[in-house]
């Protein structure tokens, strides 16, 4: 027979995580994941044993309430997927400054697109995801928001432009010069 003034307690192992400990039925149990080693983050809580509820599964942090039994939760971790933006001269012609990027990007998150490149035969008028130019236009500058691996592609235009006898030169992003007749 149990000693009538000393409680019943249940073990609760907490796998990757603290909160382990021998308590009575009816306890709330808080818990907390371990830190995830490099390249990985918190996935969820898994419960092996018990059957209890927990306040959130997806929680780093979060707590149940101990049965009259033995519990076991486990922390889980998993991969975290990286990405990349590389840049495409999209140019048989010679240019220079093909910027690069070497960061890696988790999904969700942005990356500022780099500046232009240049050739001496045509004018950088931005980025696209196609290399058609019929995919999302980007600005050096503007933000792009990474769901996986991306390319940009250079988009040009040519420098010369006529018009009847007249030579024009595309000389910034919204200005021309009239250079002379064809």
């Amino acid at each position: 027979y149990p000693d009538p003034d000393q409680s019943l307690v249940y073990a609760a192992t907490i796998n990757s995580g603290t909160g382990d400990g021998s308590y009575s039925a009816g306890t709330k149990v808080n818990i907390k994941a371990d830190a995830p080693a490099s390249g990985m983050r918190f996935k969820e809580w898994t419960v092996t044993n018990g059957g209890v509820v927990l306040a959130n599964s997806k929680s780093e942090s979060t707590s149940f309430v101990m049965p009259a039994k033995a519990v076991t939760v486990t922390a889980t971790y998993e991969k975290i997927e990286t990405y990349k933006v590389s840049y495409n001269a999209n140019s048989k012609s010679s240019v220079t400054g093909v910027p690069s990027d070497t960061k890696e990007y988790m999904a969700g998150t942005t990356a500022s697109v780099k500046g232009g490149t240049i050739s001496k035969t045509m004018f950088f008028v931005g980025w696209n995801t196609a290399a058609n130019g019929k995919g999302t236009s980007y600005a050096p500058g503007q933000n792009i928001k990474i769901s996986g691996n991306v390319t940009l592609y250079a988009q040009w235009k040519s420098i010369y432009t006529d018009t009847k006898s007249l030579k024009f030169k595309v000389t910034g992003l919204n200005t021309v010069s009239c250079i002379g007749t064809a």
